[in-house]
């Protein structure tokens, strides 16, 4: 067995010392030594085996690790608030107009270009509102049917889309009466035998007046129609020296008024 003496070098710790190989490999194989630690007066006071390797470098000085940069984290973008869709122009200039004795038609004026349809609203006492139908956009005309006779309807229109329903369009009043029937009805037998009637206009919802005439007293028929607001007529078809029978009645969409008095030619 070969043996060496070789004084290795110490470095401190915390709690011993670090056997350190000799920088040259040739004073000091790899192998197994013992270690004598001898105490001031040369004696070994310490005896333990160790292994020396080879004579290694300088361990290099790990490079700080780098600190990865953080990725950014994105920020959100906020979803925009909807923009409210803004409620239709109200309609105007609603109309109505009977035109039969259970029918009414209303037309009113379109004012928006955004709305999805009209609501259309009815009333028996002109306070009270219901809805009756809706149409579809740009539609400017209803007709309302089942309707009783001798009852006045109001109505009103709103015009709706997704953000709600616009402010009412003015009130249509329209009732479903006959007119009030003529009085004071006179026929006078003028030179050449025509006759002239005359009478007082009592209604100031009819479209026209009707004359009829009779031989008998009994049937009549329809002589002529006139307009509104008239309060005579010339009957140039009656024959001198015959007598005639004549009454009117005023009339409108709803129907006819009851009759004037008859009055009759000599």
């Amino acid at each position: 067995m070969n043996q060496r003496i070789s004084r290795p070098s110490f470095s401190p710790t915390a709690g011993g010392l670090n056997a350190m190989a000799p920088a040259n490999p040739n004073n000091a194989p790899p192998g197994y030594y013992m270690l004598f630690i001898l105490n001031g007066s040369g004696v070994p006071s310490i005896a333990k085996i160790i292994q020396i390797g080879s004579a290694a470098g300088p361990s290099p000085t790990p490079s700080p690790s780098s600190t990865p940069t953080p990725t950014p984290t994105p920020t959100p973008t906020p979803t925009p608030t909807p923009t409210p869709t803004a409620t239709p122009v109200a309609p105007s200039n609603l109309t109505g107009t009977a035109v039969s004795a259970s029918s009414i038609n209303l037309s009113w004026t379109d004012n928006s270009g955004d709305e999805t349809g009209f609501t259309i609203q009815r009333s028996t006492d002109g306070t009270s509102f219901g809805d009756v139908a809706t149409v579809g956009a740009n539609v400017t005309t209803f007709s309302d049917t089942g309707l009783v006779t001798s009852t006045t309807y109001s109505y009103r229109v709103s015009a709706f889309n997704s953000g709600g329903s616009s402010a009412y369009s003015n009130i249509a009043t329209i009732a479903l009466i006959v007119p009030a029937a003529p009085s004071n009805l006179a026929a006078k037998v003028e030179k050449n035998g025509q006759v002239t009637l005359s009478w007082k206009d009592n209604a100031n919802n009819e479209t026209g007046f009707q004359a009829e005439r009779s031989t008998d007293g009994s049937v009549f028929t329809v002589l002529a129609t006139t307009a509104a607001n008239t309060t005579k007529y010339k009957d140039t078809k009656a024959q001198k020296g015959q007598t005639y029978y004549y009454r009117v009645a005023a009339k409108n969409n709803v129907g006819l008024s009851s009759y004037s008095n008859v009055a009759t030619t000599p």
